[in-house]
């Protein structure tokens, strides 16, 4: 059962007035409202109104008035209190997570010079709750002599690395109150939780930690708040030494923390702790940043060193024989007063072992000065992180850059492929990516360009283009001039898409990486047979192969879509027709450069007829042009002999009027209506 009690001040002493009266003001000064939140203090008007837990009445505990000048002020009163049972009681739940610290005034009514060890114990709205050790508080070692006021604080970080639950600081419900001993008496008011005012520590930092520039997703964090999901789970200390004392919250902003440490000479005082064992195996480099503090400054620094424990060790309950360590001191030492960022490779961590230490099941980190254990310094983002993988040139490994990818269209990569590569690659304008030797894949890889191909051993998170064991789910190709096609390695479509936008009815050149044996409706497909007398003549066909070149009358303008279904896609290699008197159709995959085909012809831009390519002529991908060995015609028209049903071959001569119209102010008219026309320069009437 829990009493409230709504009026103090109406509540019964159980202190004699002779021991009220001995008592002088509790010692703490009221600060800032905005600072603390009141548990129990009369300095406060925000005071959160509490209830006593049944057990303080049980004991013989009240709360106790006394008159001090003018004003009435309250103690609550604890007598011979050794277990956890008695304790204050919030109306609400309070939310304690912008405050570091805890603190209450102490008078000691007996004990002599041994003094008193108070303990408290925070408790959430769902009953997880954790207690301190003796021992914790600051100054270390704290003892509340007899008959004195003292003040009792620690730091609230320190309560949570204490044995007990993982506790919602959101939701604090309770706080109990008890001695170590449990045969003590004593005082205490001004019960607050508060905004660290360890200003002394803070003030020796001038300047924030270095933001790390690496993708959280490629980071493991082991202590960091600049990452989300961090693993370094309890700052620890043991053999009854606070060396790591708080985490100090940085006067550069409210969110960013730093561990502090002082007076540190390595052994098993000052750890963190991961929740569960941590596989490192993936990651390349441990970084570390480190800010030595003396008030002299210099520049000898002092040597930090950092020790890592493997699972199995820590099972064991350690020993030096299996302790897996490095020094940081080996690259140099941290000049004081300034952040200094170590980067170690963790292969150079794993070889310098005696033992191989277990990488993939890390437990804990050991932070201590190298330097006797008598400097001070702060410690932040320590954490592991993927090296940016390399692609292979000429069968050697080479930094990925936005320099080095320039020029390139088809790239092999290895090692991480993290969030800087999948940026740069993103950018790059590739026609094909294989990434089945990769580590690893970091998120939000969409090429640039929408036909780029990727090979991949496992899912990238593209929803097409991908292929995985030699099968892509879904090809879908967007025509485009201005990039190649490449399909560096075979392997099939489940599903296969090409889509064309024509602006007008008429005759084009067409290359598919891809069979297709249905042809859209609306064009007609035909392949090159024969040139002689000027003409060039091309025969109808009813399905189209892979890479090789063709022409295709469309009826009419709009987008056609040419598609197959578990079809296979060769290595692209761009195909040729036979060769007639010295003349081939030829098909692009990549755009030709300016000049490349001069002497060849390439179709008309209406379609009409083929013209000689000039120096500035360039053909887009998945096109042809007419490669000629002579070329003594400036201009070829087009012949289609086109089989009929009956066998015969129907000859059919096609000119630039046979399939456009012109106005008479000489405007190109798509769909001619009833009037006068110019076609194959004559005038002609539609009625």
């Amino acid at each position: 059962m829990v009493v409230a009690f709504l009026s103090w001040p109406t509540m019964m002493q159980a202190i004699d007035d002779d021991t009220l009266a001995k008592i002088d003001t509790a010692p703490t000064v009221k600060g800032d409202e905005a600072d603390v939140i009141s548990v129990f203090s009369d300095l406060y008007d925000n005071q959160i109104g509490v209830s006593l837990g049944t057990a303080i009445t049980s004991k013989g505990g009240d709360i106790c008035s006394k008159m001090i000048s003018t004003k009435t002020d309250y103690f609550i009163y604890i007598n011979d209190i050794k277990d956890d049972s008695q304790g204050i009681i919030f109306a609400e739940p309070v939310n304690t997570t912008e405050f570091d610290v805890i603190s209450f005034d102490l008078y000691a009514l007996n004990g002599g010079e041994n003094g008193i060890r108070p303990r408290i114990k925070l408790i959430d709205a769902d009953g997880k709750s954790v207690v301190t050790t003796k021992d914790r508080a600051f100054p270390s070692g704290f003892k509340a002599v007899q008959d004195t006021w003292c003040t009792w604080q620690a730091n609230i970080y320190d309560l949570l690395d204490d044995a007990g639950d993982n506790i919602d600081r959101t939701r604090i419900k309770a706080i109990w109150l008890f001695d170590h001993y449990g045969n003590r008496s004593f005082f205490l008011d001004n019960l607050l939780f508060k905004k660290s005012t360890e200003d002394a520590v803070m003030n020796n930092l001038s300047v924030m930690a270095p933001t790390p520039k690496a993708a959280a997703e490629d980071v493991l964090p082991v202590f960091s708040e600049y990452y989300a999901g961090t693993v370094g789970a309890t700052i620890e200390t043991v053999s009854g030494s606070v060396v790591c004392r708080r985490i100090v919250t940085s006067k550069f902003g409210s969110k960013d923390f730093i561990l502090y440490v002082e007076n540190s000479s390595g052994g098993d005082k000052n750890r963190i702790k991961f929740k569960t064992p941590v596989d490192a195996s993936i990651y390349d480099t441990l970084y570390v940043d480190v800010y030595p503090f003396s008030s002299s400054g210099g520049d000898n620094g002092l040597r930090p060193r950092l020790y890592m424990e493997d699972e199995s060790q820590s099972a064991s309950g350690g020993g030096s024989s299996t302790t897996k360590t490095v020094m940081l001191n080996k690259l140099g030492k941290a000049p004081y007063n300034k952040w200094t960022t170590y980067a170690i490779s963790v292969q150079e961590i794993i070889d310098n072992q005696s033992k191989k230490s277990a990488i993939n099941a890390i437990k804990k980190f050991w932070i201590f000065d190298n330097d006797g254990g008598t400097r001070t310094m702060f410690f932040d983002n320590i954490y592991f992180k993927k090296a940016d993988g390399k692609m292979l040139v000429n069968d050697e490994p080479v930094t990925i850059t936005s320099e080095t990818l320039a020029g390139l269209t088809d790239v092999t990569l290895n090692g991480h492929v993290t969030k800087n590569v999948v940026s740069l690659l993103n950018a790059a304008g590739l026609t094909s990516m294989d990434l089945t030797g990769t580590t690893s894949i970091a998120s939000g890889l969409l090429p640039q360009y929408t036909n780029c191909l990727v090979y991949a051993a496992n899912h990238t998170g593209l929803s097409k283009n991908e292929i995985i064991d030699g099968t892509c789910a879904s090809l879908e190709l967007q025509d485009d001039t201005q990039h190649g096609f490449h399909a560096p390695t075979a392997f099939t479509a489940t599903v296969a898409q090409l889509k064309r936008t024509f602006s007008a009815a008429g005759i084009y050149s067409f290359v598919a990486p891809f069979d297709v044996t249905d042809i859209p409706a609306g064009i007609t497909a035909r392949q090159f047979v024969g040139i002689g007398e000027g003409k060039v003549t091309f025969a109808k066909i009813d399905a189209l192969t892979a890479n090789q070149p063709y022409l295709i009358e469309v009826e009419s303008s709009g987008e056609y879509t040419f598609e197959a279904s578990s079809v296979s896609v060769p290595v692209t290699t761009p195909g040729e027709s036979d060769a007639v008197d010295g003349y081939v159709f030829t098909a692009v995959m990549t755009p030709t450069a300016a000049g490349e085909i001069t002497g060849s012809y390439v179709l008309d831009a209406d379609g009409s007829g083929f013209v000689k390519a000039k120096a500035t002529t360039r053909v887009g991908s998945m096109r042809a042009y007419l490669k000629a060995l002579d070329a003594p015609e400036a201009r070829l028209s087009i012949l289609f002999d086109d089989d009929n049903t009956t066998g015969i071959s129907k000859t059919q001569e096609t000119t630039a009027s046979q399939h456009v119209y012109y106005n008479l102010n000489g405007q190109r008219v798509e769909k001619p209506t009833k009037g006068l026309y110019i076609q194959n320069s004559r005038k002609v009437v539609i009625k």
